[in-house]
């Protein structure tokens, strides 16, 4: 869509940077974005300082000459030139120059920030309404199981995690976890790196707070007859392994209960 344009902002005052009416900000956008203030470069106060250099133009090329004009007049903080950008334009942030003072004035006002409920309401409202497709889906797939943390990285997030305790599951949300779980099936593949995963782990002896968690989720749970006979297959070959490793017996050795 031809329906992009390249602006500018220029200055009303003289200063060291460059004289009156000189460009202090080079942009490439659309509808209202020239004027706009919810950026860092404020637009002027006086509108007729702002000055659409091209319009009616596709994006492509929107931003090929929103590049070369700022290579044209250069940049501030390259010491090139009159503008306050902060990247080379185009697509991105290419060419983008964060000094460790910035880093730091970028941390410091971004700790200690709390979202108030209502602002958290309207991000949760505005989640909601946004649906992901399924090609979108297997992106994000495909880019999660392709990452990976470091040592150094996994310590931080344990360090971070550690001591923290999330508050009792609401009966809703145990409805939608219990509902996303109903029916998943796990291919032979994941069955056996999560048994290989968990070969050599020993787990210690349970609390009695954590006993009695236990006991108090499984009362007046009901099990199908089907489900009651997965757990006895189960606990038997347990079992039959057990004893199998206690006497250093081979599989193929007939294992008697009761004897």
């Amino acid at each position: 869509m031809d329906n992009f344009y390249v602006y500018q902002y220029l200055r009303a005052l003289n200063s060291k940077h460059g004289p009156a009416g000189s460009p202090y900000y080079i942009g490439k956008g659309n509808g209202k974005r020239a004027w706009s203030s919810n950026r860092n470069i404020k637009p002027p106060k006086d509108k007729s300082s702002i000055v659409l250099l091209a319009q009616k133009m596709n994006e492509a090329d929107a931003f090929q000459a929103e590049m070369l004009l700022i290579r044209l007049h250069g940049r501030i903080d390259k010491g090139t030139g009159c503008l306050w950008n902060m990247t080379d334009g185009g697509d991105g942030a290419t060419g983008c120059v964060c000094s460790e003072e910035r880093k730091a004035k970028i941390s410091i006002a971004n700790s200690g920030k709390q979202r108030t409920p209502e602002t958290l309401a309207k991000l949760s409202a505005a989640r909601r309404k946004r649906k992901i497709t399924d090609e979108t889906r297997a992106k994000l797939s495909a880019a999660g199981k392709r990452r990976t943390f470091s040592l150094e990285t996994r310590a931080r997030i344990a360090a971070a995690k550690q001591g923290k305790k999330r508050g009792p599951l609401t009966e809703e949300w145990r409805a939608k976890v219990a509902a996303a779980g109903l029916g998943r099936h796990f291919s032979a593949e994941t069955r056996a790196k999560i048994s290989l995963a968990n070969k050599g782990r020993v787990k210690g002896p349970l609390s009695e707070s954590v006993k009695a968690k236990i006991s108090a989720v499984l009362k007046g749970r009901s099990f199908s007859d089907e489900h009651k006979a997965r757990i006895s297959v189960a606990a038997i070959a347990r079992e039959r392994k057990k004893r199998l490793s206690t006497a250093n017996l081979d599989e193929d050795t007939e294992v008697k209960f009761g004897e």
